[in-house]
């Protein structure tokens, strides 16, 4: 898998984390679309499963692990084990392959990204909809608005410096064309997942809040409501070297194939002209389009769930037949 810096003990370069980010780097080097780095990760679980029955034992771990060239330093028995079980996530003993890949190439702190934005769409729509009119609704328009805006910069700009440090596994301040792959796939997934989690957090709201559904008519609308998520994600891996490819030119902003943070964080950053682009070359809604979908979904079901239970509304239809 290639050579590489050394363990550092005072950087703390011997963790999981920072392990699987120099592995990552060395098996992903010179691999240019998704499916060269799928084959680059394949030959690298190839390189521990000496036996080949698809799963790496702790033995096969140890053995690989004391011998790969870019770590000049030995591990002790305490660090192998803590990056095995780092890696068995499932605790079976044994690091399948998704375990493999996981542990090199996930961007973890995605999931806090998204969790953390909801919090705040959230808490502004808490400031936003008070009793107010009039000059005193668009001055609390305005106020909210720039509360959003510091939240973003005070809660959100930090986890965002998490992913790129997480994205940036050989370590040098930049994401090379490599790196920005796993980091596009990392984002398209975690954003998917969090559309399917606004379907459960959304539930009461939209039974409850005008949306006129019964818990029947959400039961019939909810897998609508999937697919359209589900579609997205398969378009994205449909196309996915052209959508990364055009994602990759909108955040290099300088033009120079390489990200810097800076750039990245433009692309992340909610309500920017650079994030809109940014989803529209991924060909995926930004995460409060996903949710602006779903409402429109669950108004217009409810809707129509009212009008059939409205016995006036019910003899309309019925004459208009």
């Amino acid at each position: 898998m290639g050579s590489g810096s050394s363990v550092n003990d005072k950087e703390g370069e011997n963790t999981p984390v920072s392990v699987g980010k120099q592995l990552c780097s060395s098996a992903i080097k010179g691999a240019h679309t998704r499916a060269e780095e799928e084959q680059a990760l394949r030959e690298a679980f190839m390189t521990f499963d000496r036996d080949g029955n698809g799963e790496i034992s702790k033995t096969e771990f140890t053995k690989v692990m004391t011998h790969l060239t870019q770590f000049n330093k030995k591990f002790s028995e305490q660090q192998l084990e803590t990056l095995f079980d780092a890696a068995d996530t499932d605790k079976d003993g044994a690091i399948q392959y998704e375990e493999l890949c996981s542990w090199l190439c996930d961007t973890p702190c995605f999931s806090r990204y998204f969790q953390e934005l909801d919090k705040i769409e959230k808490e502004y729509h808490r400031r936003l909809h008070t009793t107010t009119k009039g000059d005193a609704s668009v001055m609390r328009e305005e106020d909210s608005s720039e509360w959003m805006a510091k939240q973003f910069d005070k809660r959100l700009r930090p986890i965002v410096k998490e992913v790129f440090n997480s994205a940036d596994k050989d370590k040098n301040g930049v994401l090379t064309e490599e790196e920005s792959i796993l980091l596009f796939k990392n984002y398209a997934e975690k954003l998917i997942s969090y559309a399917m989690s606004i379907m459960q957090t959304e539930k009461s709201h939209w039974i409850h809040e005008n949306h006129w559904l019964d818990k029947k008519s959400l039961k019939q609308l909810v897998p609508s409501m999937k697919a359209v998520a589900q579609k997205q994600l398969a378009s994205y891996e449909s196309h996915v070297d052209d959508r990364n490819e055009e994602a990759f030119k909108v955040m290099d902003r300088n033009h120079d194939g390489k990200l810097v943070f800076e750039e990245v964080e433009q692309c992340l950053t909610p309500g920017t002209y650079r994030y809109r682009e940014f989803h529209k070359a991924l060909r995926l809604f930004t995460p409060e389009a996903f949710k602006e979908t779903f409402d429109a979904m669950a108004t217009e079901s409810g809707d129509r769930a009212r009008r059939k239970s409205d016995p006036q509304i019910q003899l309309l239809v019925a004459q208009g037949d």
